[in-house]
């Protein structure tokens, strides 16, 4: 095994963040052609948990239809959070990318009024009742998916919030 290529190694760093955001319940619009939201948010992350240390050869890449991100997280890794689903919709004429938390449990805390994030933070940090921990415990990912969700989060959970969480802004 040689020094992975560009692409496997953007495929390794796709499917880790995709995984972090899509436990993160984040919501991200689609810009024509180019996402700098999210890009902004993955390069800082990216820096600020010092992967750029890790990987040089990763950064600034260009990203297409975020929705090959999810699909990648799930079919690269194998992992899948069974509960959490994304939904993707036009709105105000461009593709929005909505969670939605489907697990029962998950959903009657929502409407109870519990803060979608600290749903995301257990099921970040649980084990799954396997022998290895969920890949956001074992991946030094965790960290750089928190960096990155809390960006994403501050741009826009104002615009878009979580579904059940509309009726608790503070």
């Amino acid at each position: 095994m040689g020094m992975p290529t560009k692409t496997q190694m953007k495929r390794e760093i796709v499917s880790r963040s995709a995984l972090s955001l899509l436990a993160a319940g984040i919501q991200f619009i689609e810009i024509p052609r180019t996402y700098p939201t999210f890009d902004n948010a993955f390069n800082h992350a990216f820096k600020k948990c010092g992967l750029d240390r890790v990987y040089p050869h990763v950064f600034g890449l260009v990203y297409s239809d975020p929705q090959d991100l999810i699909d990648n997280s799930i079919t690269h890794t194998g992992y899948e959070i069974l509960f959490a689903r994304w939904r993707r919709e036009i709105h105000e004429g461009r593709r929005r990318y909505e969670l939605y938390l489907t697990d029962d449990a998950d959903q009657d805390r929502i409407e109870r009024g519990d803060d979608p994030r600290s749903i995301v933070k257990e099921i970040i940090s649980q084990d799954y009742g396997f022998d290895d921990a969920s890949p956001f415990a074992v991946w030094p990912w965790t960290d750089f998916g928190k960096v990155m969700s809390n960006e994403l989060i501050a741009q826009n959970i104002a615009l878009y919030p979580v579904r059940g969480a509309e009726s608790k802004q503070s």
